[in-house]
């Protein structure tokens, strides 16, 4: 999941929600193991919306602070945008990867060397462009399609800032969403091809944009000076419509709903407004717990896509359905916890590891 800024800008009650929709997303991919019909928000698929339109927000706000134009850097600039989006995933990425993939080749008993190149892909998270081939970690599209969408947003907004914020990317959204509701009558299934790309590229390309207008209207929001009464009526409608899109993902059972469309609109507020931090009491979820838990959500949603289809080859077909839902939790958060563990452990030490395989491998200088 999309990571904010830094801990110095980050907003405590936007950690809290992404935390929150990983979880739901996580009971979502719980229907490979229990089945649709037990399945916990069996529309929670839906909540992938909120995190490509946070990317989008995010990505607004990293060119906002940028003042200089790109010029004939603007290549470079791109690459090293994307570049640092791809590390901030990693090695929380690798770890989780290399379990589901150990995983996969224990239970499965599958051609190693077969799944390692299907699966490679995978890892550099450019499956989405066309090779896709295993589904070691069908999860993490989401990156992919992220990626590829910024890389062509980005140098657009870089470069015709005032013109792609206000027209070019709205228009672009515009045009792809109805394309999606004309076609197809819905934003899932993120692995059907259209001939030239997976349709989830042109998903995360429009609801990126979404974020791009949703940061613009935010700043004018931000700007306004409220009274409490004012801050309380804010509070409530966010929450109201962060209430409305939970229930409606964990109610509907239809697929493809075409109510998706429309509540788009109620993330864009519910985003816009938490970001704006003008309702009453936002402070109170800038703790170290909260922070904890929005750390979390990446190794949570990165770790558990495996264990929803590998448990079914494990667990009795006669088990209840509760008992397997109650395992896919335990499993899936402690491989978490290890994911976040060994990556703190790497971040900590790399200097020194890398240090130490530097002496080993390369020949020292005269």
């Amino acid at each position: 999941m999309e990571k904010l800024s830094s801990k110095r800008g980050r907003v405590g009650e936007m950690e809290l929600w992404r935390f929150l929709f990983a979880i739901i997303i996580v009971f979502h991919h719980s229907r490979n193991l229990i089945g649709n019909e037990n399945a916990p928000f069996f529309n929670g698929a839906y909540a992938v919306e909120f995190f490509f339109i946070l990317s989008g927000y995010l990505l607004m706000q990293s060119i906002a602070h940028s003042q200089d134009l790109p010029g004939d850097r603007l290549g470079t600039e791109t690459i090293q945008f994307i570049k640092n989006k791809y590390l901030s995933f990693c090695p929380d990425l690798y770890i989780s990867w290399i379990i589901g993939f150990l995983a996969t080749v224990i239970i499965t008993r599958c051609n190693v060397l077969e799944l390692f190149m299907g699966g490679f892909w995978e890892m550099t998270l450019l499956h989405m462009g066309g090779l896709y081939i295993s589904k070691i970690n069908s999860a993490v599209w989401y990156l992919s399609s992220m990626l590829l969408g910024m890389l062509i947003l980005y140098p657009l907004l870089r470069r015709y800032k005032e013109t792609a914020k206000k027209l070019l990317v709205p228009l672009i959204t515009l045009f792809l969403l109805g394309w999606f509701y004309q076609e197809t009558g819905s934003l899932r299934v993120p692995f059907d091809w259209n001939g030239i790309t997976f349709k989830a590229n042109l998903r995360a390309i429009a609801d990126l944009g979404l974020g791009v207008i949703c940061y613009q209207t935010t700043q004018w929001f931000s700007s306004l000076s409220f009274n409490k009464p004012a801050k309380v009526m804010v509070a409530l409608v966010k929450y109201f419509c962060y209430g409305t899109l939970i229930t409606y993902m964990f109610t509907v059972d239809e697929v493809p709903p075409t109510q998706d469309f429309f509540f788009l609109i109620l993330w864009m507020i519910a985003i816009g407004m938490t970001f704006s931090r003008q309702s009453i009491a936002n402070h109170i979820f800038d703790n170290k717990w909260i922070f904890f838990l929005g750390k979390f959500s990446l190794p949570l949603y990165l770790s558990h896509y495996y264990w929803s289809n590998l448990l079914g080859e494990l667990l009795p077909k006669s088990m209840a359905w509760g008992w397997k839902l109650a395992a896919y939790w335990a499993v899936s958060l402690s491989t978490a916890a290890i994911v976040m563990l060994l990556s703190s452990l790497w971040k900590k030490h790399r200097k020194t590891i890398l240090l130490s395989l530097k002496k080993v491998f390369l020949k020292k200088e005269d």
